[in-house]
């Protein structure tokens, strides 16, 4: 590589186009009122989601994927990813209301 000394990681020496980066993902989610969009708050703090036993949110992972029967219907949930990068720093962040509700999954073919 044709790369300097600068432009290498120190600990990897990976040349300087491979040095840049991935993005990082950095998931939240939140109950909200299905009408005002508010997120609910007990203590003042946000309700959250679901009881993330197995750690679906701590992904740095770009997509993220509830297993079915997660979410409970009758509920609205606010998702967001807060993605950023290094050097930098650049991020940005970004949020999706999502209402649940009863009945049965449509069939995917």
């Amino acid at each position: 590589s044709n790369c300097t000394a600068e432009q290498r990681t120190p600990t990897d020496g990976c040349p300087c186009v491979e040095c840049v980066a991935a993005w990082t993902s950095v998931w939240s989610c939140a109950r909200v009122d299905t009408d005002t969009r508010e997120i609910l708050l007990v203590d003042d703090l946000p309700v959250p989601c679901f009881d993330d036993i197995n750690g679906l949110l701590y992904t740095s992972a770009p997509n993220l994927t509830i297993p079915s029967k997660t979410l409970a219907p009758g509920h609205t949930y606010r998702f967001t990813v807060t993605v950023y990068k290094e050097p930098g720093p650049r991020e940005s962040t970004a949020f999706v209301d999502i209402e649940v509700n009863p009945g049965d999954p449509p069939v995917v073919v």
